[in-house]
């Protein structure tokens, strides 16, 4: 897994493991936003110097991510790019729900999954905008 591709690897994981996509489906939690530090030129070149083996690990990850089969088949990153949607859209309905609307249980009474009411938002957006 690579940060930068954590949503993409996340898909990976799910063709690889035959998951569903509820599997991959996430909560942030505990998350510091922290001003980013700033280092001295000294610093930084000691760091460097520390992770070293830390960066030739990333850049053969980071090379190979790239080749693996699942991302060369041709509509890989159209499912990415439905996944990020579908996140967004059942954080927005979670917290939703957690204002007293109950959004998920009316959508799923209504016989829809997230993924085919995602969809169905998506067309929507496509045929109103």
């Amino acid at each position: 897994m690579l940060n930068e591709q954590f949503d993409a690897s996340l898909v990976i994981l799910r063709k690889r493991f035959c998951w569903n996509y509820t599997d991959i489906f996430f909560v942030k939690k505990n998350v510091r936003h922290s001003a980013k530090k700033v280092f001295t030129d000294e610093n930084a070149e000691k760091l460097r110097r520390l992770n070293h083996g830390d960066q030739l690990l990333y850049n053969a990850l980071n090379e190979t991510w790239y080749k693996q089969s699942e991302v060369q088949v041709p509509d890989f990153w159209d499912e990415v790019i439905m996944y990020i949607l579908i996140k967004v859209l059942r954080q927005q309905i979670e917290w939703l729900s957690n204002r007293g609307g109950g959004v998920v249980d009316t959508i799923e009474m209504a016989g829809f999954g997230l993924w085919e009411f995602a969809r169905l938002v998506i067309l929507f957006k496509k045929d109103v905008g």
